[in-house]
């Protein structure tokens, strides 16, 4: 048996992939590795602490009992994060203004005089913690995840997601931009359907005035369309 705990794990990460499916592996297996494993304790490395909550909660079982299998051991599991920033909460979201056209929603940082803009509020049910997952849309909720949690600087730019009606892709678009404004990961977040940016640009087209267009969409740090298969329609 391999003494080494990077030796261990790989051979605990092999018996692992073969228990699992192919993408929940790659979503969550790949990028971690062992930093100490003895018969009293095993200490996993991994990327977030999203990475190291999800693994703790939905597979501490497997990996225990993985161990047990290869190394006959019993350790105590703990998990470790390999960068864990402290990130500042309490970005607020401006009041909805009494328009007619229902324009996207701005979310700033309360820092400084702000101009007052109508918005379509974030809805506070569609967060992180209240999306169902399961092997269906794991991929898409940890690609989601990556992209509030570091915006502009994951594989996922820009992130589409694609699915049937009611599974989810709408709450998924609005915890991220839910989580950006909670956590400070952007300055300016920007949440529209399809539908109303089509309107607003044309109807800045008629105003003969495309300043506030510009302005708008290309000062967002995250942008969230919504529907985005009207455009195919238009």
């Amino acid at each position: 048996m391999p003494t080494q705990p990077s030796d261990l794990w790989a051979q605990c990460l092999h018996a692992i992939k073969e228990k699992i499916q192919p993408q929940t592996f790659q979503t969550w297996f790949v990028r971690a590795s062992c930093r100490h494993l003895n018969a009293d304790e095993a200490t996993i490395e991994v990327p977030t602490c999203f990475f190291a909550d999800w693994l703790q909660e939905h597979y501490t079982w497997l990996i225990q009992a993985t161990i047990e299998q290869e190394t006959s051991w019993k350790p105590r599991l703990q998990f470790v994060v390999q960068q864990d920033p402290e990130t500042p909460q309490g970005p607020m979201v401006l009041p909805p203004s009494p328009t007619t056209e229902r324009a996207p929603t701005v979310t700033r940082r309360p820092e400084g005089p702000q101009t007052p803009e109508p918005v379509f509020p974030l809805n506070p049910r569609y967060r992180f913690e209240h999306f169902v997952v399961g092997e269906s849309n794991e991929f898409s909720f940890t690609a989601a995840r990556a992209v509030a949690e570091s915006p502009g600087q994951t594989a996922f730019n820009p992130l589409v997601i694609s699915s049937g009606v009611g599974l989810g892709k709408t709450h998924l678009l609005q915890a991220i931009g839910d989580y950006c404004v909670q956590n400070r990961t952007a300055q300016k977040v920007i949440y529209v359907t399809a539908e109303n940016f089509i309107s607003h640009y044309i109807n800045s087209i008629r105003r003969n005035d495309t300043s506030d267009f510009v302005k708008t969409y290309r000062t967002a740090d995250v942008l969230l369309v919504d529907d985005i298969q009207f455009f195919l329609q238009t």
